[in-house]
């Protein structure tokens, strides 16, 4: 029987659409059965991939530092900063390359464009004795539980990120005065109060608690090298001090934290699947789309507009934009979600097992280049985020949602690494500066610090050799790591060529060099060179 024109046609036009969804079908399936695959394959290897298996225990009464930090908080919320929030003492300021001023040294606080006396930090520090006593008592604390809840995923309210930050700032200042006045016992105090907060975060197993724990042991290293510069602490305070910051780990953090990221993504993704509300709620927090919502997030009221056209043209446009939305979420639940997810576990999966490979002493340079490189074969080493063009969905980004995260998450490991390297500066730093009260000069080299002050020549993170130190013959010290690029250039504090450092930081030179006291002149030209900007 001959067919027409039309019906052949249809026909065609069917057996297409059959080809198509049996194609879009297979495709599913196969990225499911991917998923459930790559799945089990972690299960059997060990990993964890839920929530509730990676809740970290409740800590003993007596190890909770929380309930002090949350008495503290209360006064900090109720007592003035004073030039804390204008301008704040600085520490290890960098004003050359190698090269930082010592905060507590100053003739005045400033920075460039205001100017405070020691007797207003003087005041400052008076009005905060209550807030930073409970503070200190954090340096006998082993944590901090602020008791989030892990179960709420990435809606949940992120625990005490900006007063933790706040606090080790009002500490800082306390130091810097403590210093200034000539007080070393204050001075430690409020130190060990600091690295009390740093510990404390230790277990908080969320990747931006992680960043900001990061973020105050950095400030905390800034005060430890004001705290070297003094010359009334003794023995006993710096051994104290180098204790707690050996005690320090930042690598198996950041592994805890990137296996819950893992597990709470595993079910974000499942709730998005079976809920369409879910689906809305974090596509939204995404930026990328509200399934069912139209454009402004609702459909206008037209009631008395009088005018039909426009409304029909609007009501139109509404529909369109309501059918896109449906048709992006059949399509990230059929085509995307499951490549998507593969995608994000596989990525987190590189991340973790770069951490680990760490922990068994290699050095953080290998690690690195190894997971970029399985990240390069994944093709999540980039922040590519271009569309595949498809007119519907261009611009939404849906397809990688969240694999497109890795990259970022990458910056994690790096951190880690130069704030590991940082740690260990600080404590190789402490034992040259007792070795010097005990024997009267720098030692000849590393090896003369065990094991009377370490227990083992220190070794640099980034290549897992001993650290770069000779002795000066002005009386100071070279002590350095080689740095992110992992070669040595003789403790040049100086950026690469293609890089530029206008914080003077030790983390941007060509290797990563502990500074030394700059002179007063360096400290005038820094200032005019501010001034002239």
């Amino acid at each position: 029987m001959k067919l027409s024109g039309r019906k052949f046609i249809l026909l065609t036009l069917l057996g297409v659409l059959v080809v198509g969804g049996l194609g879009v079908a297979i495709c599913h399936w196969r990225a499911k059965r991917a998923v459930a695959n790559y799945r089990k394959q972690l299960i059997a290897a060990g990993e964890k991939l839920t929530v509730k298996e990676l809740i970290p225990p409740t800590p003993a009464k007596e190890d909770d530092g929380a309930e002090l930090f949350y008495k503290a908080q209360a006064l900090m919320n109720a007592s003035s900063s004073g030039l804390l929030s204008t301008n704040p003492p600085l520490s290890m300021r960098g004003v050359a390359p190698g090269k930082a001023a010592v905060g507590w040294l100053q003739p005045d606080i400033r920075d460039g464009k205001a100017t405070n006396t020691w007797d207003d930090l003087a005041d400052t520090v008076a009005g905060m004795t209550r807030e930073l006593e409970l503070l200190d008592q954090l340096a006998d604390k082993r944590t901090m539980d602020f008791k989030y809840n892990y179960n709420q995923g990435f809606t949940g309210r992120l625990p005490m990120l900006a007063p933790r930050k706040q606090a080790s700032q009002r500490l800082l200042a306390a130091v810097l005065f403590a210093l200034h006045e000539d007080d070393a016992e204050a001075a430690v105090a409020h130190l060990r109060g600091m690295l009390g907060l740093v510990r404390g975060l230790t277990d908080e197993r969320l990747i931006i608690s992680q960043l900001v724990r990061i973020a105050v042991a950095n400030i905390t290293q800034a005060v430890t090298w004001e705290l070297l510069q003094s010359t009334n602490t003794t023995d006993a305070q710096l051994e104290t001090i180098q204790r707690e910051w050996a005690g320090l780990d930042f690598v198996l953090p950041a592994e805890r934290s990137l296996v819950m990221e893992r597990a709470m993504t595993e079910m974000t993704i499942g709730d998005m699947r079976e809920s369409r509300s879910e689906f809305s709620r974090v596509t939204s927090g995404f930026g990328l789309v509200v399934a069912g919502g139209g454009a402004g997030g609702g459909r206008p009221n037209w009631s008395g507009s009088g005018d039909v056209i426009l409304e029909a043209t609007q009501f139109a446009k509404d529909t369109w934009v309501e059918t896109k939305d449906a048709a992006k979420e059949v399509a990230w639940r059929v085509a995307w979600s499951h490549s998507d997810q593969l995608g994000v576990l596989k990525g987190i999966q590189i991340q973790i097992e770069a951490l680990r490979s760490v922990q068994t002493n290699q050095p953080f340079s290998a690690a690195l280049s190894v997971h970029q490189t399985r990240l390069g074969n994944l093709g999540l080493a980039t922040t590519d985020k271009d569309d595949d063009g498809w007119s519907l969905f261009a611009g939404s980004q849906l397809q990688t949602m969240f694999s497109s995260s890795i990259p970022a998450l990458s910056k994690l490991l790096y951190k880690v690494m130069v704030t590991e390297t940082g740690k260990q500066l600080t404590v190789t730093a402490i034992a040259l500066k007792r070795y010097k009260l005990r024997h009267g000069n720098f030692p000849a080299d590393l090896t003369a610090l065990v094991p009377e002050f370490l227990p083992a020549v220190p070794l640099d993170p980034v290549n897992a050799q001993p650290l770069h130190y000779k002795p000066n013959a002005d009386g100071t010290f070279l002590l350095y790591s080689v740095g992110d690029d992992a070669e040595d250039n003789g403790g040049d504090p100086k950026p690469a060529k293609n890089k530029t450092n206008r914080s003077n930081s030790w983390q941007h030179g060509r290797d990563w060099v502990w500074p030394q006291p700059a002179s007063a002149q360096e400290i005038e030209n820094y200032f005019q060179q501010k001034r002239r900007k």
